[in-house]
Formats: C-alpha cells, structure tokens, sequence
C-alpha cells in the first residue's frame, strides 16, 4: 500500500543536490525529482544515518551502495544523492535495477559517476514519466483515431 501511495504521488518537488569535494560544496546542481519518492528517500535517511554513520566508524574501509528495484530504485538514487551531501558518505553508490523516472536531467547526469542502472530494454517501468504520459496525451487527442472512436461510441 505505501508503494501505491508513493507512486500515485506523482507530482515533482525542487530537488537539488551539492556535489562536494575536499573543499566543500564545489557545485549545486538545481532540479526536480517526484515528490513520493523523495519523501521515501529523506524518511529512510533520517532513519538509517544514525546507523550509517556508527557503520563508516567502526568499519572506515567499508563503502556504502544502496541497491533498488522499480519505485525502490529510484528512491535508492534519490537517497544515494541525501546521504552523498554528508561528508561521511561521500563515496555512496548506487545499483538501481528498472528505477522509475525520478527526476529531471540534469541531476541524473551529475549522478551518472555514482548512480548505476540497469533496464531490460523492453521494460515500460523506467520509461515511463510525467513528461512522457504528457506527450502520449497531446498525441492521443491530435491524432485522427480520436475522432473515428468518439463516432463509434456515439
């Protein structure tokens, strides 16, 4: 049921992720991500940080790497992107298995050195976006067939 919620919950919310480096923040990169799987990703980091944080100090040679299937995946990403603004986890990576679209391009791209997915290239899930059930609207209603279907049912 909380991944009904989750994925019904399509809207998009401002997402921006700080890329850091020895120095401190060397780039902001500013976009949008879907609002139920951003919600999921800052509730599990609030509750595995604490965790996370014990782990990297008791075991300084361990890298973490949030793995995800589906919903699951793009919220692995997005928490991949959380928890890589704290300087403890900065070598966070991540393995996302048919992720749902989550956010814009731009962020995408600047996680593509620690974000990895894998897509069975016949796989609606991944393809599947706002912006494409957009388009395929605008198509469905410019396109002739409409027309023939509405005389049909009439």
């Amino acid at each position: 049921m909380k991944d009904t919620l989750t994925a019904v919950t399509g809207a998009v919310v401002p997402f921006h992720h700080s890329v850091l480096d020895e120095g401190g923040i060397s780039k902001l990169v500013l976009g949008y991500a879907h609002c139920g799987m951003v919600a999921a990703a800052r509730w599990i980091a609030r509750g595995i940080t604490p965790c996370l944080l014990q782990a990297v100090t008791q075991c300084p040679e361990y890298q973490i790497k949030i793995v995800g299937h589906s919903l699951g995946g793009g919220t692995a990403a997005l928490l991949t992107y959380i928890l890589r603004e704290h300087t403890e986890f900065s070598t966070t990576t991540c393995v996302a298995f048919a992720p749902a679209s989550c956010m814009t391009w731009e962020l995408a791209e600047s996680g593509k050195h620690f974000v990895t997915t894998i897509v069975n290239g016949a796989d609606l899930v991944p393809t599947v976006s706002t912006a494409s059930i957009d388009d395929l609207r605008s198509e469905v209603t410019a396109s002739s067939w409409l027309n023939d279907l509405r005389d049909q049912i009439q």
